[in-house]
């Protein structure tokens, strides 16, 4: 997937960009998770409020914890399946919170 958009990340893994949402308890839109998630995967840093505040803009540890999380993701402001209906909305339709993913 190197060298791929972010619009790519998003499209290929919905599942993990709504993890990365649902881990962040909604600092993440859908494009940003995909953003965190393709400079995890090329091992870039990440400027992202969350990402850089959190693992001073090391993305690889926020992705890396909202996989071993993923199946305990439930809750106010970190429910997985409220994450990945957001991401399914932007996939689809192209609608997707402009701030965060819970408002």
């Amino acid at each position: 997937m190197k060298n791929e958009s972010i619009d790519d990340y998003l499209q290929r893994c919905p599942r993990l960009c709504a993890a990365i949402i649902a881990y962040s308890t909604g600092y993440a839109t859908p494009r940003c998770a995909a953003n965190i998630l393709k400079d995890a995967h090329e091992r870039q840093r990440n400027y992202s409020e969350w990402i850089y505040e959190c693992y001073r803009a090391d993305p690889l540890p926020a992705v890396q914890g909202a996989v071993r999380s993923r199946h305990h993701l439930n809750g106010y402001m970190a429910d997985y399946q409220t994450a990945l209906a957001i991401v399914r909305r932007a996939n689809e339709k192209g609608e997707e919170p402009v701030f965060a993913s819970w408002f």
